[in-house]
């Protein structure tokens, strides 16, 4: 399943979710105020490469979140950027 990947896609160093989202977290904190443009250039490329990789790996992406609502009592995840004003979004 993970061919696609390389030989070596097994020994590399394990990441765990709190760095995928802290990571993501950087991501968009680098993007604050950027133009609408590159924002919505840059969140469709990840898109696009998450729904790429869940297609490789044949993860069902909408059961998955589905799931995880359920989990969660429907309680959705805190998004809150640093420095940041209400919703997450870059203070004015």
């Amino acid at each position: 399943m993970l061919e696609w990947l390389g030989r070596d896609a097994l020994k590399r160093p394990t990441i765990d979710l709190r760095s995928v989202k802290n990571t993501l977290h950087d991501f968009a904190l680098n993007r604050a105020g950027a133009p609408r443009e590159r924002l919505e250039g840059d969140f469709g490329e990840l898109l696009l490469y998450l729904i790429g990789l869940a297609d490789k790996l044949d993860v069902d992406l909408i059961a998955a979140a589905e799931k995880q609502i359920q989990q969660r009592g429907a309680r959705p995840p805190v998004l809150v950027l640093k420095d940041s004003g209400p919703r997450g979004r870059p203070k004015s």
